[in-house]
């Protein structure tokens, strides 16, 4: 699976060698993209079994090709951002 570089801006990309990319596409990986499946699965099965629940993970779990919420749009539930104003 590509990691995708959320954090970083393009002038910055572009401006890492090749090894630093490298390591930074292994630390993303490694620290969230790897992590987010089984946690999208676990975010399922609470929302299946009917109940009422709450889960909470760090936002950089959220975001992105292989945050959370594209997991669980894929897997046909809806998602929808709520804007607390704040």
């Amino acid at each position: 699976m590509a990691a995708e570089l959320p954090d970083l801006s393009e002038e910055a990309l572009a401006e890492m060698t090749a090894d630093e990319r490298a390591v930074y596409e292994e630390y993303y990986g490694t620290l969230t993209a790897q992590r987010n499946a089984p946690m999208a699965e676990t975010a399922a099965s609470y929302l299946e079994s009917g109940k009422t629940v709450f889960f909470a993970v760090g936002v950089a779990h959220l975001v992105g090709a292989d945050g959370l919420v594209e997991a669980l749009r894929q897997a046909g539930y809806t998602v929808t951002r709520i804007d607390t104003g704040n």
